[in-house]
């Protein structure tokens, strides 16, 4: 239980992010990082992570003791005796990729290297149970060294062999020194060196230390200087020959090192089970939770960092550990906010920071220390929508009305109805260039001037400001007032309303958007942030709407601050995101199709990825380029400056093909039969810092040449692939933007069936040439019998139409007719009883549900001339209709899946399509005797595929006769009428399968 609290804790406080109070706020000019924690339930085999390494393809190693575990961001694969053939060993200390990719684990047990899937094991002659059973290391001339359970081995004819380790002095020990292509290994107290197939002792440790070598690092890189970390005598050093230990006078406290590690800023970062050091110059300084006395008491066993610049850290027993850097800092109540629910955010002239919050009061915040001022007392109410300092120092306040102090120590002033202001609900403050100070209120605007005291505009003196929810001045001094009804535009005291519904791509044309937020850039273009309408652009005359369907994160727009770079950062419900004016001034023009934003949450460092909007002012950015925005867990700090762009390709690879009776992996073509063309194709991307952002696409070339953006999904399906050949290809992009364009490629072959092959073709030729006259009148005889059955056909169509008549005309006649004239009898009855109001009303009653009755009977006759669904709703809505009435009404157990495929037949014609689909599930009910039902209608680019199927008991096309075979017939004949095919199979007892084909409208020239 305290080892899971101890992940808990860690987790919570490394996710503070950059504030004053982060976890590693201790150490001199540090970065602090937000943690994701790994364990069993993400897929890990066992808690406990030995080693960690990255390999030259890009993915993450684990030596556990469940394996070996292979990650790609996404998920864990492991390896282990169960699943793993040849692998003999799993609980593996330590991990090693070799020159020719393969992966190395040492285990308690023995060795294994892994490649390609496949393992082999390699035992040694002495075996320990302990967790420091050694390690494997290759030279540069491609030797593969151990040190293994007290010995140094090497391999050599395929099996390890142990080493005898050789005394050296003199020039043969300085020759040995200089020469780069060794190893250098430990073991015990002694540190040796390989030189060509020989190991020489290099160092001798046994009389200097009584606890053994656990860890051994050059640092520097080439630097010729040697740490040594000890089981009990903590770090030595090793330079020009001479040992030191090193200790209290440069931070060194912990005696029992795990390991070091040098990173990608050269730092040194020594773990223990004391906790974990980092050295940034000539000193140590403590790895250590903030406001804790002592380090956290999770004991760290390895560390890494990938090619992203994230740290992992493997624990003992607790997981694998991921620190990534975090993009925005916090001001919470880890740094003095009791109430995190921020509202409105503004800088005051000292250069202090205030912050109002919902219902909690007003903070000032000072180099990120916030602070609970005085004037909380004298406020007429804590919650605080609008908080604004003044070019003259004043600072003005939304509590419960209108609050001015000079002060935030002392008491001010409250407006009300006897200094002329009758505002109510204040939402936004702000002033002009000549020192005005505008108020938005639930009714109306307000301007107050120190000489001529309180203008209004109010919503019923004929301005619709319901809710003003920010307010701006442009350059040219005009004040824009954002409500929730729109956006308004006030010059020299006259109001205009900016009508925005009218906008290019905005759907609604009649409601005005909610408008939170208000930009001019320094080219005067205006941009209007708005709830759940994105972003409008406004330059000159031209108006168009950007929203979420075009690439914007969030159409929900509470802020927009831009920086020195050019970007809009945007705060909104689900985040803060990151996208280029440029990218939408190209969008806006016409240039690009698409919005390239890039969003930033939980993962990033906020407590919480919903900003607070709706009030004004909301954000600051200070002379550094930092933007804050509210949030309802406090003050999220962007630190534009700073932010990392991932620029890492993200490698993509394919890791499995499976098809409906094979598996395939690591193979660069599969070929399959005509008659089992199913792939189901898994593929990867390794991206570690945002792996949920990943983004791929894919297509199957000579089968559909369009890419196909499927977002964050890793697997691709298909079904039915006619014979030929073809490439699958897929591309993938990280969080940032930056797509591997090269991708994974894999050949796809599905072999034709033997009448498709050229031998058939030219057996088929053959018989031509030397039956062909037989072929011939064979044939004359055919169509002859064709044309009779066309006759035939006709006759029936002919027949059956006279009966349709005949029927429609029983229907009319037996029922409409006879409740028309029930209702005639009746009106005649209900004109006797006037004056008798309750027979009247019995009459009235009965003559109402007669009536009932028609309208029921003319619908009925009416759906059977022209579905009422395919006139109001189209042609997908009414095939859909007529399956789900087929499925609560009958008792075969009925399923159905339908595309949308409305506009992609004619529209005179869609009735024939109907009528044929109708006429299919019309015959199972009547005649199959079918258990189970199936309708399928699938398109694709270019055709409408269609599938009716059933269990039942089947029938022989041949023996078809009557109106059942007049039913077939006209599927065929409307078929043909679409520009379509259509194959029925069944035999009896088997059950039936209608296909049907059709070519689009745009295809079917």
């Amino acid at each position: 239980m305290m080892r899971q609290l101890a992940v808990f804790f860690l987790s919570i406080l490394l996710i503070q992010g950059l504030s004053q109070t982060s976890l590693f706020s201790q150490i001199p000019n540090s970065e602090d990082y937000v943690v994701t924690h790994f364990g069993m339930e993400e897929g890990l085999p066992q808690n406990s992570v030995n080693d960690i390494v990255q390999a030259d393809n890009g993915y993450i190693w684990l030596a556990t003791f469940g394996g070996l575990v292979r990650f790609d961001g996404h998920r864990f694969r492991t390896y282990n005796r169960s699943n793993t053939e040849g692998m003999d060993y799993d609980r593996v200390v330590s991990i090693f990729e070799d020159s020719n990719n393969n992966i190395w684990g040492a285990s308690e047990q023995g060795v294994v290297k892994l490649t390609k899937d496949k393992a082999i094991s390699y035992s040694i002659d002495k075996r320990t149970t302990s967790a420091s059973a050694g390690w494997i290391k290759e030279d540069k001339e491609g030797r593969i060294w151990g040190a293994l359970n007290g010995n140094f081995y090497l391999l050599k004819n395929n099996q390890f062999e142990r080493q005898m380790l050789f005394e050296v002095d003199g020039e043969k020990f300085q020759k040995i020194s200089a020469d780069t292509t060794g190893a250098i290994l430990y073991m015990d107290k002694i540190v040796a060196k390989s030189y060509k197939d020989t190991l020489y002792k290099f160092l001798d440790l046994r009389e200097k230390i009584e606890s053994n070598i656990i860890s051994l690092i050059e640092y520097p890189k080439n630097s010729g200087v040697f740490f040594i970390g000890t089981s009990g005598n903590g770090v030595l050093k090793l330079k020009n020959e001479e040992v030191t230990f090193l200790g209290k006078n440069l931070g060194l406290n912990n005696k029992d090192i795990l390991g070091f590690y040098e990173d990608r800023k050269n730092r040194l970062w020594i773990y223990s089970y004391e906790g974990i050091l980092i050295n940034e110059g000539s000193e140590f300084q403590t790895f250590r939770m903030d406001g804790e006395d002592q380090n956290f008491d999770i004991q760290i066993r390895s560390m890494f960092e990938d090619n992203e610049g994230n740290l992992w850290l493997g624990s003992v027993a607790e997981g694998l550990f991921r620190l990534k850097e975090t993009q925005i800092s916090m001001i919470d109540v880890n740094d003095g906010l009791v109430n995190q629910r921020m509202l409105s955010l503004s800088a005051l002239n000292d250069g202090s920071f205030i912050f109002g919050t919902n219902c909690g009061g007003v903070f000032v915040s000072q180099n990120g220390v916030a602070e609970f001022p005085a004037v909380n007392k004298y406020l007429p109410n804590n919650c605080i929508w609008s908080v604004f300092q003044d070019s003259k120092d004043r600072i003005w306040f939304s509590a419960n009305g209108l609050y001015m102090t000079n002060s935030l120590q002392e008491k001010g002033k409250s407006f009300g109805i006897n200094d002329g202001f009758e505002g109510i609900n204040i939402f936004a403050i702000a002033e002009d260039k000549l020192g005005n100070i505008w108020i938005g209120c639930s009714n109306g605007i307000f301007k107050y001037n120190d000489v001529s005291g309180f203008t209004t505009y109010k919503t019923e003196e004929g301005f619709n400001f319901s809710e003003t929810r920010v307010l701006h001045e442009d350059a040219n001094g005009n004040i824009w007032a954002g409500t929730i009804a729109g956006l308004y535009k006030i010059t020299d005291d006259n109001v205009e309303q900016v009508k925005l519904a009218h906008s290019k791509n905005y759907p609604n044309k009649t409601d005005e958007p909610y408008i939170r937020a208000i930009y001019q850039d320094e080219d005067g273009t205006y941009w209007f942030g708005s709830y759940g309408n994105g972003i409008f652009r406004m330059k000159e005359d031209q108006i168009i709407n950007i929203t979420s369907q075009d690439g914007l994160f969030d159409n929900i727009v509470s802020h927009i601050v831009e920086d020195d770079h050019g970007n809009f950062w945007i705060g909104s419900n689900r985040g803060i995101f990151r996208v280029s004016r440029n990218n939408l001034n190209d969008f806006s023009e016409g240039v690009n199709d698409e919005i390239l934003s890039y969003s930033y949450g939980t993962g990033d460092g906020m407590n919480s990825a919903e900003t607070n909007g709706g009030f004004h002012p909301s954000t600051i950015q200070d002379s550094d380029g930092n933007i804050y925005f509210p949030t309802v867990g406090g003050v999220a700090v962007v630190k534009t400056t700073k932010i990392n762009i991932n620029t890492t390709i993200p490698p993509v690879y394919i890791e499995r093909v499976r098809s409906s009776t094979d598996v395939f992996s690591d193979i660069n073509t599969i070929e399959l039969p005509y008659n089992d063309s199913f792939l189901e194709i898994s593929y990867t991307a390794i991206n570690f810092n945002k792996p949920e952002k990943t983004r791929f696409k894919y297509k199957l070339v000579g089968f559909n040449d369009n890419w196909v953006d499927v977002g964050n999904r890793r697997e691709a399906l298909y079904s039915k692939i006619p014979p030929g050949e073809y490439t699958f290809k897929v591309l993938a992009s990280n969080s940032d933007g930056v797509w591997n364009e090269k991708g994974a490629t894999i050949g796809v072959v599905i072999t034709p069936p033997f009448w498709q092959t050229k031998v058939f073709y030219g057996i088929v030729g053959l018989v031509f040439l030397t039956s062909g006259p037989a072929v011939y009148y064979y044939r004359v005889s055919q169509l002859k019998k064709e044309n009779d059955k066309q006759k035939r056909f006709s006759e029936q169509l002919i027949n059956s139409q006279e009966a349709e008549r005949r029927r429609i005309a029983s229907e009319l006649h037996d029922g409409l007719g006879q409740q028309i004239l029930v209702i005639k009898n009746r009106l005649e009855l209900a004109k006797q009883q006037i004056g008798n109001t309750k027979k009247l009303e019995e009459e009235m009653d009965e003559i109402m549900k007669s009536t009932k009755i028609s309208i029921s009977d003319v619908r009925t006759i009416s759906h059977g001339l022209r579905p009422v669904h395919l006139e109001k709703f189209g042609l997908t809505d009414a095939i859909i209709n007529l399956c789900r009435e087929i499925k609560d009404s009958d008792s075969i157990e009925w399923s159905y899946h339908i595309d949308k495929i409305d506009g992609l037949i004619d529209k005179n014609k869609e009735i024939h399509f109907y009528r044929v689909v109708q006429e299919g599930v019309n015959n199972i009910m009547k005649h199959s005797s079918a258990r189970e039902a199936s309708v399928l209608i699938k398109r694709t680019d270019y055709n409408i595929f269609t599938t009716i199927w059933d269990d039942g008991k089947g029938f022989d096309l041949k023996n078809l006769t009557g109106t059942e075979g007049l039913g077939f017939i006209g599927m065929k004949e409307r078929v043909e009428t679409l520009g379509g095919t259509i194959d029925i199979k069944s035999a009896p007892v088997n059950g039936t399968t209608i296909k049907i084909n059709i070519i689009r409208r745009e295809h079917n020239l």
